[in-house]
């Protein structure tokens, strides 16, 4: 990990811990041989965010197994401030994980792991599923300043997808929002199309929009919107998918 890759990871890694924290307080911890992954979901089953950081980033990594852990965003985001510099994480045995925090305190975070992988994967396979029908890539700029205008007064938010055109409408009262996005469809099944999700959901991942100029969003065929951010190379993914309602002419 080079000196840019040090100040990189800790911003990165804050504005995760962000997203994860709003769908819920609690999420689960995934360590393997490839990487560290988050995955958090709403009490409701309606939401999950996602977020994988490559062990190529750190400087130490130590990971024999793949091992669960059960973790509360509320004190983690304490630990992993803007400043907070993961100096190594490592397996000591099959059920404990030691994270090294170098700056700005020297301390060791041990994490038990007690999950059960079978129920973990069944519970996320519950949520993620399904042919994809429609895939767009739109700008984050965009995205980021409307949804800090609208976030707050609107429930919902749509998006139509007609002759490869993508508007975006957010309803509230008896006013409407509604904007054109200079995105770029590359699949899509039906000639036209509208989805909805709730807008606290998709707003989830606004504190992550300004790391990429892109967010890609797709649609399956059980209605669940995905919303991906990738980043450096794919060493920094984000990931929410969402439940949907869907319209669509043949």
């Amino acid at each position: 990990m080079n000196d840019k890759e040090k100040m990189y990871l800790p911003n990165i890694f804050q504005k995760f811990l962000q997203v994860l924290g709003t769908i819920n307080h609690k999420c689960m911890m995934k360590i393997s041989r490839r990487g560290l992954e988050f995955i958090s979901i709403d009490d409701n089953n309606m939401c999950l965010a996602n977020a994988f950081i490559s062990r190529k980033v750190f400087h130490k990594w130590k990971v024999f197994k793949e091992s669960y852990a059960s973790i509360n965003l509320d004190f983690l985001k304490k630990i992993f401030s803007s400043d907070t510099l993961i100096e190594e994480i490592k397996q000591n045995n099959e059920s404990e994980i030691e994270i090294f925090v170098k700056k700005p305190l020297e301390m060791f975070l041990l994490i038990q792991s007690r999950l059960e992988y079978e129920n973990v994967n069944t519970q996320i396979k519950h949520i993620i599923g399904g042919a994809t029908f429609f895939e767009a890539t739109l700008p984050s700029k965009d995205l980021m300043i409307l949804l800090k205008k609208i976030r707050q007064a609107c429930d919902e938010i749509s998006f139509y997808i007609n002759n490869g055109k993508i508007l975006c409408l957010a309803n509230f009262l008896n006013f409407s929002v509604l904007k054109t996005l200079t995105g770029d469809v590359t699949t899509v099944k039906f000639k036209n199309l509208k989805f909805s999700i709730p807008m606290k959901y998709f707003s989830a991942i606004l504190p992550a929009l300004s790391l990429s100029s892109k967010l890609k969003i797709s649609l399956t065929e059980q209605g669940v919107m995905k919303a991906l951010l990738l980043l450096n190379g794919g060493k920094y993914k984000l990931s929410l998918f969402i439940s949907s309602r869907i319209e669509h002419d043949e």
